[in-house]
C-alpha cells in the first residue's frame, strides 16, 4: 500500500513538473514571437520623467551631463561610446560637463575649450584616467593647460579659448540647462529637451529607454 502511495506521489510530481515546463516553454515562445517582455515597456515615473517644455525633434538631441571627477561617468564611457554609433542620422549626441562648483566649472570650461579646438578626442579619456587612475588633481587651469599641451592643441591656444567669451557663453548655457532640467547627479541623460532618464535602472537599460523615446519622438 505504502509503495503504491509513493508511486502515485512520484507520478503526480512528474506530471506537475512536466506541466510547469510546458508553461515555461510556451511563455518563452510567446515572448520570442511577440517581443513582449517587461523591459520593452517604459513607464513614466519609473524609467524617465517628462519635462514641462516642448520636445525638440530637429534634430533630436541626446545630452549626457557628466563630470570628469565622477567615477560613474568614466565607467559609463565605453557603453556610451559603443551605443552612440548606433544612433539614427537625425539624432545628435552631445556631452556637457556639469558646472556646480569651482572645480567642476573649471573642468567644464576646459571641456568646452577642447571641443572648440577639436582636441577633445585626444584628451577626453586622458583626463578621466589622470583623475581616477593616477589620482591627479587639477587645481588650476595652468595645470590643465600643461596636461593637454601637445595633444591636439598647444598650451597658448588652449588658454586663449578657455578664457574666451564663446566658452563663457557656452558654460553659462550648460549651467542653465542643468538647472532647468532639474538634474541632481551624474551621469544624467536628457532626450529631445523633454525627457530625463532614470539612470538608476542600469546603464544598458537607460540607453534602451533612450532608444524607445527617440523612436517616439521620430514618429511625432
Amino acid at each position: 500500500m505504502a509503495k503504491r502511495d509513493r508511486t502515485k506521489v512520484l507520478r503526480n510530481s512528474i506530471i506537475t513538473f512536466v506541466a510547469a515546463l510546458v508553461i515555461v516553454v510556451l511563455g518563452y515562445g510567446l515572448v520570442y514571437v511577440t517581443g513582449a517582455t517587461e523591459s520593452d515597456v517604459i513607464v513614466e515615473g519609473k524609467h524617465y520623467r517628462t519635462l514641462d517644455r516642448p520636445a525638440e525633434t530637429d534634430p533630436i538631441e541626446v545630452i549626457e551631463f557628466f563630470s570628469y571627477v565622477c567615477i560613474h561617468c568614466m565607467t559609463f564611457e565605453p557603453t556610451i561610446d559603443e551605443w552612440k554609433v548606433t544612433l539614427p542620422s537625425e539624432v545628435q549626441f552631445t556631452r556637457k560637463h556639469v558646472s556646480f562648483s569651482p572645480e567642476t566649472s573649471m573642468l567644464s570650461r576646459a571641456h568646452l575649450a577642447l571641443q572648440h579646438l577639436q582636441a577633445i578626442d585626444q584628451n577626453h579619456s586622458r583626463i578621466f584616467n589622470a583623475i581616477h587612475n593616477r589620482n591627479k588633481q587639477f587645481n588650476t587651469i595652468d595645470q590643465i593647460a600643461d596636461f593637454v599641451d601637445g595633444y591636439g592643441v598647444n598650451r597658448t591656444a588652449f588658454l586663449n579659448a578657455f578664457n574666451g567669451r564663446r566658452i563663457t557663453l557656452l558654460s553659462e548655457q550648460s549651467r542653465r540647462e542643468w538647472a532647468e532640467y532639474q538634474l541632481s547627479g551624474t551621469p544624467a541623460l536628457v532626450v529631445g529637451n523633454k525627457y530625463v532618464i532614470n539612470t538608476g535602472i542600469g546603464r544598458a537599460q537607460s540607453l534602451a529607454v533612450v532608444d524607445k523615446l527617440i523612436a517616439e519622438l521620430t514618429s511625432m
